[in-house]
């Protein structure tokens, strides 16, 4: 996946910058929401004597632009966008 974003910003440098921009200030909007999601679900996992580590992982430019081009997407319409 590394090799795959470096090619992107090199063969797609302005999409790649674009993209790269609107992950980020997405990413800032779900911020608050995972937060809270990790509060709620940890203590009630928690309180049950599961003991969980959350890890957050965000789509790359690369795999927005796969994603839009094969689907026929807008940036909006793309739904995963996060995963938890």
């Amino acid at each position: 996946e590394q090799l795959q974003n470096m090619a992107f910003s090199y063969v797609r440098p302005y999409r790649s910058k674009v993209l790269a921009a609107r992950i980020e200030k997405t990413k800032e909007l779900y911020r608050e929401s995972i937060g809270r999601f990790e509060e709620v679900v940890g203590r009630e996992l928690k309180e049950k004597g599961v003991r969980a580590e959350f890890i957050v992982k965000v789509k790359s430019p690369y795999r927005f632009y796969d994603k839009m081009k094969s689907k026929h997407l807008t940036f909006e319409e793309i739904k995963n966008f996060i995963s938890v």
